[in-house]
């Protein structure tokens, strides 16, 4: 068995995470990018005033079947920010699935899932943060290069000599910042940054599941290693994480990420039920060319 670890001192520490060691959970996913600059202060007022949808919020999400109707299954979490209809089913169905141990757990969607309620967790960080949306790696190689002269040089997250802010993930009104757009005074932009991330307290917070594309890339340092999603949460206080190496399809990762979170809270140690996951899609998907693009791009993490 290959564990992934931070760093040789992990090794020292207890490894194994159950079920039974989570309180509550947080779960991002079905969030809308486009948004007027009154949407996204409307948002923003809600925490200026004192409110945060973290502790009263609770949303109805009984809707969500009627999405795959308008929308093609064949998306991925990556490239333009387009609504992900995979992720709100995701979302839903993990919550089914921590309901069942009486765990609390709250759903973001929508306009809800904004940059300032993911900050707002820092007051109390949960058990779990589960993120389904788009990510983002902006690196130095040829591919990365033509992405990029493609985007305004006012767009600081595609030129930044900041590896930190190269990466992040795009929450509710994103898009806006990503083209260039005014966004309101006193209001996050909705592109969280592994630089953002890096600055909070989430030391309470036992597995980060980043559902989303190259949520593991990130500029290489010499023997500093990756400068990227994974790094940020980790220097938040984050012990496991869950992240992908490449682009990843929509609706396979919410197969994924459902099956591992049933194997997790039917009593599997974390590492067993994520192992267990990816061989269920794999038989799942045996003999279709390409299967393996879909359940390989993740990686557990200590």
């Amino acid at each position: 068995k290959i564990i992934y670890t931070v760093s040789t001192s992990e090794i020292c520490n207890k490894t194994s995470l159950y079920q039974k060691d989570i309180k509550n959970s947080v779960l991002f996913g079905g969030i809308q990018y486009e948004m007027s600059p009154e949407e996204m202060l409307k948002q923003a007022q809600k925490f200026k005033s004192g409110f945060s949808s973290y502790d009263s919020l609770n949303i109805n999400t009984d809707n969500s079947s009627t999405l795959h109707s308008i929308i093609s299954d064949s998306l991925t979490r990556g490239l333009s920010w387009s609504f992900l209809p995979g992720s709100l089913d995701e979302a839903v169905e993990i919550k089914d699935v921590i309901l069942k141990k009486d765990i609390d757990v709250k759903i973001f969607k929508g306009t809800e899932g904004s940059e300032e309620q993911f900050k707002a967790l820092e007051k109390k960080a949960p058990s779990i943060i589960h993120i389904s949306t788009h990510g983002f790696y902006f690196g130095n190689d040829e591919e990365s290069e033509t992405v990029k002269s493609m985007i305004s040089e006012n767009v600081k997250f595609a030129h930044s000599d900041n590896p930190l802010l190269r990466s992040g993930f795009i929450l509710a009104g994103g898009n806006r910042a990503f083209q260039g757009k005014e966004i309101p005074a006193g209001v996050e932009d909705g592109v969280l940054t592994a630089l953002e991330i890096s600055q909070l307290n989430l030391f309470n917070t036992k597995l980060a599941v980043l559902s989303a594309c190259q949520t593991g890339l990130g500029d290489v340092k010499g023997h500093e290693g990756v400068y990227g999603l994974q790094r940020s949460f980790k220097m938040a206080g984050v012990d496991y994480l869950l992240f992908s190496l490449w682009e990843v399809p929509d609706k396979t990762t919410k197969e994924l990420m459902e099956d591992f979170y049933k194997n997790w809270f039917a009593g599997d140690e974390i590492r067993t039920a994520f192992k267990k996951a990816q061989n269920q899609l794999k038989e799942k998907y045996a003999g279709v060319p390409g299967s393996a693009f879909a359940w390989a791009a993740f990686v557990l993490k200590k």
